[in-house]
């Protein structure tokens, strides 16, 4: 999962591109974008309708299979913790600029710093959204399926690499074996900074390994029996 999907990021956006698409993770891969970047420091500079190579870029990579999805409408501090009634005029506006701009109607929700309240959750749902939390994803009719869903790369050095990975492989072993779905959250702008990028390389080739061992495994038990 990639939050902050906006113009302001898109050098770093397509560094991050640039890894994803290395191993092939273009069809496993969610861009949650932000309508109109952080209103209260840029006043609307970041608005995704002034920025069309930004979109025009978001388009491509969906033509790849990268999933478009929903990250607030500007992304300002606690914006869904507020009444029912804001919720549901900022998801009227979200949602209404995102389908003017060709990308159909969103489907995910990720709430910026994941900060939610009752009444905003039922406006989000109401909206036939689902929500993405840390630990669950909250389906429309209410039901709800059990995550993980972390990040490690928060302004990491390069000494905390091996760390960071370290943990992140325990994390995404145990979730594999509990049956829970595994999901990676990344910040541009944080991931770029420092040893972050060597960490997302790392993680994404020693997962392909162990799959690939896994598959190999599971083919010469077939063909033993």
């Amino acid at each position: 999962m990639i939050h902050d999907v906006a113009p302001i990021y898109f050098d770093e956006i397509r560094e991050i591109i640039a890894i994803l698409d290395e191993f092939n993770y273009s069809t496993s891969t969610i861009l949650f974008v932000v309508p109109v970047f952080d209103t209260t420091h840029y006043n609307g500079t970041w608005d995704l309708r002034k920025h069309p190579e930004f979109v025009e870029y978001l388009h491509e990579l969906r033509e790849k299979g990268y999933r478009v999805e929903l990250h607030g409408y500007a992304h300002t501090y606690h914006e869904f913790n507020c009444s029912y009634e804001l919720a549901a005029e900022k998801l009227d506006n979200a949602t209404s600029l995102v389908f003017s701009l060709g990308f159909g109607k969103p489907s995910l929700f990720l709430p910026p710093a994941w900060a939610l309240n009752n009444e905003t959750l039922r406006a989000i749902l109401e909206h036939n959204l689902t929500v993405v939390t840390r630990d669950y994803l909250i389906f429309p009719n209410g039901s709800s399926e059990r995550i993980v869903n972390r990040e490690y790369t928060w302004y990491i050095n390069e000494t905390q690499v091996q760390e960071r990975l370290s943990v992140a492989l325990y994390d995404y072993k145990k979730a594999s074996e509990e049956g829970f779905m595994f999901y990676l959250s990344l910040h541009p702008g944080a991931v770029n900074y420092g040893g972050g990028l060597e960490f997302l390389r790392e993680f994404l080739k020693t997962i392909e390994i162990m799959l690939l061992t896994r598959n190999h495994g599971e083919e010469s038990l077939e063909v033993g029996e």
